[in-house]
């Protein structure tokens, strides 16, 4: 089969040729954002600012491939600034579970090496795409007024120990929590799509599972969970993929 774009006014042709992308694109969860502001009201002020979560989760799946095709070129070369950089960064610490990674350079290889990167770029480049797939109406302007009763979504997750031991735990319910909850429902049912990462595309676009994911951890799943801290900041941090996009919301405003 030929490849397929899609035709941004920003980023311009975004390549969405993958099967699994094409299926998450075409589910009826995922469509709903079509219809989901990513400015809340703001609508009412400038009339043209009408981008939604749609648009803006394709933007920042753009920026995932973009970012994961320069760290692999700037990795190899030994004289680029990442390199220097990262093989000379001795410690990364996480300020909520305290966590040490005294070999973050090699993490990253690991993660991005011909071996496993196919495996990693999958789950970074859906953990982008799929990072505001549990929002509701209007976005954040009434994200305080979602589902509060979620026993519902604790019994979706008797297959997967983590995520449902995650869930009971919960009492009250976030935008992130559901974009969990939306996530495992889609990729759950692909049998092309390896069921333990949905923990890591979870750990990546949430603080609070990928803290209780760490909490869990054992010897076969230590070094995968450290390399979603390591990302974790690229998806929510102060700059990272997810806000670069939003200069769509400045195109149209």
């Amino acid at each position: 089969m030929g490849k397929k774009f899609i035709r941004d006014n920003v980023h311009g042709d975004i390549d969405i040729s993958d099967l699994y992308v094409k299926k998450i694109l075409n589910s009826q969860i995922f469509q709903r954002l079509r219809y989901i502001s990513q400015t809340g009201f703001a609508y009412l002020v400038y009339p043209c600012l009408r981008h939604t979560r749609f648009e803006h989760s394709l933007g920042s799946y753009y920026i995932a491939q973009e970012l994961l095709d320069n760290l692999r070129i700037r990795m190899k070369d030994k004289e680029s600034c990442l390199y220097k950089k990262i093989s000379q960064h001795e410690d990364l610490k996480n300020k909520n579970n305290n966590l040490k990674i005294k070999d973050s350079y090699k993490l990253l290889f690991k993660a991005l090496n011909k071996k496993n990167y196919i495996r990693w770029s999958k789950i970074f480049k859906l953990a982008a795409l799929m990072h505001d797939i549990g929002h509701g109406p209007f976005s954040h302007t009434f994200e305080k007024l979602e589902l509060l009763d979620h026993m519902w979504i604790k019994n979706k997750f008797k297959e997967d120990d983590v995520i449902s031991g995650f869930f009971i735990e919960l009492k009250t319910i976030k935008h992130e929590d559901m974009s969990i909850a939306f996530i495992y429902e889609i990729l759950n049912e692909d049998k092309e799509f390896k069921k333990s990462d949905i923990k890591y595309i979870a750990a990546l676009i949430n603080e609070d599972f990928r803290n209780y994911f760490w909490k869990i951890k054992n010897k076969k799943t230590e070094d995968d969970i450290k390399i979603t801290i390591l990302f974790s900041p690229l998806i929510s941090g102060i700059i990272d993929i997810v806000r670069i996009p939003l200069k769509a919301a400045n195109y149209f405003s």
